[in-house]
Order: structure tokens, then sequence, then C-alpha cells
């Protein structure tokens, strides 16, 4: 009879006159690739959903906001203008009333400036119009009526992606964008907001470096601005990334040490009980490297087996998980991260490097002197 075959009956009986050895072992690699799986499927989802905030608010824009009354003051476009050599800046007044157009939509009124055309231009495409829309229920290029007080106007629907895209619209269904000049009046009577946007295009500075340069500014010479950006996202990525380099390393090595314990008290078992049959194959020239691949792919196999159990466990899961959470937007991301290659190579790396050093106490219980067994 072919050895390897032999091996792998006898391999079989052993587990089926003493199923706790495979079942123990199954078990602890289950839990610790879950545990691994786990860990660093949370720490991937975080990060994914605060990049996909920052791709939504824009990562690389700062938004500053100041409330003004009475008579218009200095813009923040004229004291911030060194900030003009970072990228691309937009300069608008909030009116702290709100215009109307058809179909019942409510928008935030913002005056703007001569510069604001040009940099219109780069964003889109348009015909020549003083008033525009951003809404986007509405169709590009239409030409809606609004209406402002008593006071009605015809503006196109345009695209407000680009450096138009942070331009604050909470509250409304829309934007309208007017000349300055015409809500003048309205601005002397009720206040406005002075906003002022920076679209960041220097790659040598950052967004951080920035935001810590207007609220220093904002100290000293108590401007009461508040600024907006994704600093703080950036940060907590950046705090996440620093926490995830040091927990998962931390975790494999506690897996690895769990399951090399396991492992290496049950194959020792295993042999010691057997001695007499491998010492009888080794006997009949069966060489004990064959002998020691037994252990390791036998292993290998129920760390394997358990590693699939604990994703079957997990996949099964997630919607349930999902619901008690209230997260279910997040089961994309945590689909693709468990399935990840990055996060395969983890877990079979840590259990088949456990389960190798897990056989080297096997070793020297091989090279015994085979009289000294059989005697």
């Amino acid at each position: 009879m072919n050895l390897y075959a032999y091996l792998i009956r006898h391999t079989l009986g052993r587990w089926w006159e003493n199923p706790w050895s495979p079942l123990a072992r199954l078990t602890v690699a289950a839990l610790m690739a879950t545990l691994l799986a786990g860990t660093a499927c949370v720490f991937d989802v975080a990060t994914k959903v605060l990049r996909l905030k920052l791709q939504k608010s824009g990562a690389d824009t700062i938004v500053i906001n100041r409330a003004v009354f009475g008579a218009p003051q200095a813009s923040c476009a004229e004291i911030l203008a060194e900030l003009n050599r970072y990228g691309t800046t937009l300069s608008l007044v909030r009116c702290s009333q709100f215009a109307s157009a058809d179909m019942e939509h409510r928008l935030i009124v913002y005056g703007y400036d001569d510069s604001f055309l040009e940099v219109l231009a780069k964003a889109t495409r348009t015909e020549a119009t003083e008033f525009f829309v951003i809404d986007k229920s509405l169709p590009q290029g239409l030409r809606s009526p609004v209406h402002i007080q008593n006071r009605s106007y015809l503006a196109e629907v345009i695209d407000g992606s680009g450096v138009l895209r942070p331009i604050p619209s909470e509250g409304a269904d829309g934007i309208l964008l007017v000349p300055q000049s015409y809500i003048q009046d309205l601005l002397v009577e009720s206040g406005y907001t002075d906003v002022f946007i920076l679209a960041k295009e220097d790659e040598n500075t950052s967004v951080t470096q920035i935001v810590d340069m207007l609220n220093h500014l904002n100290r000293i010479d108590r401007m009461n601005m508040y600024v907006f950006s994704a600093a703080g996202v950036l940060r907590e990525i950046e705090d996440l990334e620093k926490r995830r380099s040091i927990i998962v390393p931390a975790l494999v090595e506690l897996a690895g040490a769990i399951i090399f314990s396991v492992f290496a008290a049950i194959s020792t078992r295993d042999h010691r009980e057997n001695r007499y049959i491998f010492a009888l194959l080794r006997s009949m020239g069966a060489p004990a490297f064959s002998l020691f691949l037994q252990f390791f792919v036998e292993g290998v196999v129920v760390a394997c087996s358990g590693a699939v159990l604990a994703a079957g466990l997990m996949q099964a899961g997630l919607p349930f998980a999902a619901g008690v959470l209230k997260m279910p937007e997040a089961l994309p991301f945590i689909h693709q991260s468990l399935r990840s290659p990055e996060l395969l190579k983890l877990i079979a790396g840590t259990l088949i490097g456990a389960v190798g050093f897990s056989c080297i106490p096997v070793i020297p219980a091989l090279r015994r002197r085979i009289g000294l067994i059989l005697s």
C-alpha cells in the first residue's frame, strides 16, 4: 500500500477515535481567524467610510464663514488674499432671505462679485446670464423663474460640481446665485454671512496646515471666522491607520501564539500515543520527513477548514449585524473587505506559519532511535 494513502487512512482513523482532537483545533483556528478578520475589517471599513465622506465633501476644500451685521465690512476674500496662491478661491455673501422657484423649491440666496464669473467659466458652460440655480432635481440648462421677496428673475440651472460643490445648501432645496449689487439692500437690512471657499491645488501645503494657520489668525485677530474642512476627517484617518499598524500586528502575534500552543500540544500528544506505529513505519523504510509532513498537512487542513468556517459564519451573520447596528450602507464595504487579497494573505500566513512552528516539537521525537521506542 502506498505510504501516503496509509497515512491519510491513519489520520482519519485517529480523528474517528478521538474527534475532540480535530474539533479543538478547528474551533481555535476559526476563533482566531474571526478575530483577525473582524478587527482588520473594522479598520478597513471605517477608513473607507471616512474616505467616502471626504470624497463627498471635498478632501482639498476649505469653507470659511463669517457672520456680518449692519454695514458691509471687509470681506474674507480681502482679508485672506494670501490664500489665493494655494488654489482656486470663491467669494460669496449669503443673504438671510430665501428665494423660491417654481415647483415650490426653497433656495438659499448667495451674492457674487465679478471674480465669480471667471470661476464659473472654468467650472461649467453657460449662456450669458447673471442668475444661476444649483438644484439637483432640475435639469441643467433649464431657465426657471425665481422670486426674492417682490422681485422676480429668470435663472439658469447649472452644474454644482467642482469648486461650486462646497457651497453650503443645508436647509434648502438648492442655491440661487445673483450679482451682489442686486441684493445689497437686503444684505444691509438683515445681515449676511461672508463665505470664502478655497479649493486647494498646491501639493506642497496640506489642508491641515492651512486650517491651523486660519485658526491661529482667528485667535489673534478675533475675526469670528468658522472654518470647515476635511482636516478633522484626515486626522481621523491618520489615527485609524496608526492604530491599525499597532493593533493588527499585535493580534497576529497573539493568534499565532494561541494556535501554536494548541496545535503543538495536540500534535505532541498524537505522536506520543502513536509512537509505536510511527516507529514501525520508520523501521520499514518510511522517511521521518514523510511522517513530519503528515502532521504539518493535517494541521494546515484543520486550520484552513476553521478559517473557511469562520468566513461562512461571518458572511451569514452580516445582514443581521448590519440591521442591529443600523448601518446597511456599510454592507458593500464589509463584503469587499472580507474578500480582499490582503486579508486572505494575512489570515493564511498567520495560520500556516503557526501550524508550521507547532510541528517543530515533533521533530526530536521523530529523530529518536527506533530501537529505544520499540524496546
